[in-house]
């Protein structure tokens, strides 16, 4: 796949070019094909062998089917069209931390008490299915300079007839881009907490990143990126905690319809197993925020804290900011990996599921323990990994 230049992008890019790719013909290229509007509801086994084996999945097709979504149909309402899709070789699950456990337990593959709850046909008692959820936790400072930054003055982030810093992106030669080739974080670096030594990765790794960012960054909610740009004035020290200790979230099933969306429980800080050295950790990554707006000083005066509030102040103020306030986007971990003497390991070291045959899962719901700072690079390892194996086992 080729990436433009100085423009983000995605392995959605790389699969909608495989996906439409055509011989010189106009024949399609490569057997992939992708249904939009398609909501799979369980996986199919045959049950007549000595291990089950998975034959394909059941779906729904509409659109908005998956209660997730707030222009689904209430509960009891809109069913959508039921299909079937059948495998000859094998099944892979890839929908992520939340709805891959979701759809194991549906398909009869989870811990059985679960699913006698809500009638589901027990295929494999597997303890593990839905259990070991893990995030990390990010929070963001914010301070407010005496005027606009130079760099983000002249854009308007195209509201407006017209963009000079989206022209220059768009137009000027070479890497003279201007504001928009950046990821956002204008610069960052790695810290040790204090609680960096006690487990949660290699005594010496860094458990914190620190990141700057010239723009208003408290979260994700809808609306949060016209929100983050409207004063160009905001600076946000934005921490990041790597190596978070917390495995005590879970995704249970709330019914056994597939359209309703399960309950997500990440046991947070107090709730969860070591979240107290979490806390503490991202506790001071925000006392390094704060002493940084009174170190960094713009030409033209001095940062002026926006948020949290200036009277939130105390430890103990400071850290119920930050369990009120802190957020995550690293879901992960809910059928993990591990070894044949683990029960709660969902899966073998070649994605398969274990206790069925022709089933395996290859997304962020694979890992034991979330994986250094960011994900993104660990999942397209083992994405890369699981196609190895994947390959190997068909040419057998």
């Amino acid at each position: 796949m080729k990436t433009p230049e100085y423009a983000r992008s995605s392995p959605r890019d790389w699969v909608v070019d495989i996906a439409s790719a055509t011989n010189p013909d106009g024949s399609k290229k490569y057997r992939l094909d992708i249904a939009l509007n398609t909501l799979v509801t369980k996986v199919n086994f045959d049950t007549r062998g000595r291990r089950p084996k998975a034959t394909g999945v059941d779906y729904l097709f509409g659109k908005s089917l998956y209660r997730a979504d707030p222009r689904a149909a209430p509960s009891g309402g809109g069913g959508g069209v039921p299909g079937t899709v059948h495998a000859a070789r094998e099944v892979i699950v890839s929908g992520g931390a939340f709805n891959t456990p979701q759809l194991l337990k549906l398909s009869g593959i989870g811990p059985a008490a679960e699913l006698a709850r809500f009638g589901v046909p027990v295929v494999r008692d597997a303890p593990g299915v839905g259990g070991n959820l893990q995030d990390r936790y990010e929070v963001g400072v914010v301070g407010r300079a005496p005027t606009d930054f130079s760099l983000l003055a002249p854009c308007t982030f195209l509201n407006g007839s017209s963009d000079p810093c989206y022209d220059q992106w768009a137009t000027a030669p070479g890497p003279a881009k201007g504001a928009y080739t950046t990821n956002g974080i204008a610069f960052g670096f790695f810290h040790h907490s204090s609680q960096a030594a006690r487990g949660g990765g290699a005594a010496q790794d860094p458990d914190l990143f620190l990141g700057g960012v010239p723009a208003f960054f408290g979260g994700y909610f809808p609306g949060y990126a016209q929100n983050a740009v409207r004063d160009r004035s905001v600076w946000t020290w934005l921490t990041l905690k790597a190596h978070s200790r917390n495995n005590a979230g879970t995704v249970n099933l709330t019914s056994a319809d597939p359209r309703d969306a399960p309950a997500i429980q990440f046991r947070s800080f107090d709730e969860g197993v070591g979240g107290a050295q979490d806390l503490q950790a991202v506790y001071e990554g925000v006392q390094y925020s704060l002493k940084a707006f009174d170190s960094v000083v713009p030409l033209d005066g001095r940062f002026e804290r926006v948020w949290p509030p200036k009277e939130v102040r105390s430890e103990a103020q400071l850290k119920q900011f930050i369990k009120d306030e802190a957020w995550g986007h690293h879901a992960s971990c809910t059928c993990p990996i591990g070894a044949d003497s683990d029960p709660m390991a969902v899966l073998d070291g070649n994605f398969r599921v274990r206790g069925v045959d022709g089933l395996r899962v290859v997304d962020a719901s694979v890992f034991p323990k979330i994986p250094g700072t960011y994900i993104v690079l660990p999942i397209y390892m083992i994405s890369e990994k699981a196609a190895d194996v994947i390959l190997a086992d068909a040419g057998r």
